[in-house]
């Protein structure tokens, strides 16, 4: 009358050696997403400050020649 236990206790194993890979597999998972948030978020960051930079230098040309059409038309 063992036998039946030692099924299920094999069953149990089996179960068990499931969840642990599951397991083991959804935290390496996890440490790969985190490790691409990060880049994108690092990209992000350089994005939003090449952006800024260029805008700043468009809107200090756009002021330069806008002086200087000015500085024609008057004649200084």
């Amino acid at each position: 009358h063992f036998t039946p236990l030692i099924d299920q206790i094999i069953k149990l194993e089996e179960a068990l050696f499931n969840i642990q890979y599951e397991q083991h597999w959804l935290e390496a998972q996890t440490e790969r997403q985190a490790i691409v948030n990060n880049a994108m978020s690092s990209r992000a960051i350089h994005k939003a400050l090449l952006e800024s930079a260029a805008l700043i230098g468009a809107s200090t040309l756009q002021v330069y020649l806008l002086r200087r059409l000015f500085e024609r038309k008057l004649g200084l």
